[in-house]
């Protein structure tokens, strides 16, 4: 049976494997995803994009081998689309004693038992906002957070920081949201890539210092990445 997996890439340093899935159910005009579908971690992007042959779970398993894995990320567009994303998840873990993260937008309630961290991604919390920057609403997304956190799902989160848009003002109603659920749920600002077709550009340290003191009023675990990452980032190599 195939999965929505098209590309794998592995890190011999950490032993983490990167799995990217095919498939999403936002449209947002900022993603990443709009420059290219290859793994960003890679050193080198490839001029051509990379076949979307979507992989069975043999597949997967051949393609990593008996390599050593320590943790393995599930991401790309969203991998909660793929039927098979529990067996998968529990395969990996069996097989390799391996912890699992997922980066979700929350759409779909995933299969959370098979996960060692779950990072939902909250584009925006104000309605008007979110449908115009993902084409959709937001109220499943937020009502599923909500649900993860009841269920005891090792949860945190994580925002883009677009200039003049998805600003200081809307971080911090979004950790209001977070901390009304739990104060103590760890949250990432990421600052905005520049992507073709979209208008806006990457924010300054300042603007991104302004959207981390706005979450840090209501939130005591507050986290940014800006700049093409903060510490020692790990060779990945492409296997897929």
């Amino acid at each position: 049976m195939k999965t929505h997996v098209y590309h794998i890439t592995y890190s011999p340093e950490s032993h983490n494997v990167h799995l990217l899935f095919l498939g999403c159910n936002m449209f947002c005009r900022g993603c990443i995803r709009r420059a290219h579908t290859w793994d960003s971690h890679l050193d080198t992007i490839p001029e051509s994009p990379p076949t979307p042959d979507l992989l069975t779970l043999s597949d997967v398993f051949a393609a990593i081998g008996n390599r050593p894995v320590n943790r393995v990320f599930f991401f790309g567009d969203d991998p909660t689309l793929d039927p098979h994303l529990a067996s998968l998840a529990e395969g990996l873990q069996t097989r390799y004693r391996a912890k699992n993260t997922l980066l979700t937008n929350g759409l779909i309630l995933p299969p959370y038992q098979f996960f060692d961290d779950i990072q939902l991604s909250i584009k925006a919390v104000s309605p008007a906002l979110h449908r115009d920057f993902t084409g959709v609403d937001v109220a499943q997304a937020l009502e599923n957070f909500r649900k993860l956190a009841a269920l005891g799902a090792p949860l945190r989160s994580e925002s883009i920081v677009i200039p003049q848009y998805i600003d200081a003002p809307e971080i911090e109603r979004i950790a209001a949201f977070i901390a009304d659920v739990s104060p103590e749920i760890p949250y990432r600002l990421d600052a905005y890539i520049p992507v073709p077709g979209a208008p806006w550009r990457r924010p300054t340290p300042e603007e991104m210092a302004l959207a981390e003191d706005a979450a840090r009023k209501h939130l005591r675990n507050v986290s940014t990445l800006h700049s093409g990452g903060n510490g020692k980032r790990h060779k990945m190599v492409r296997l897929i």
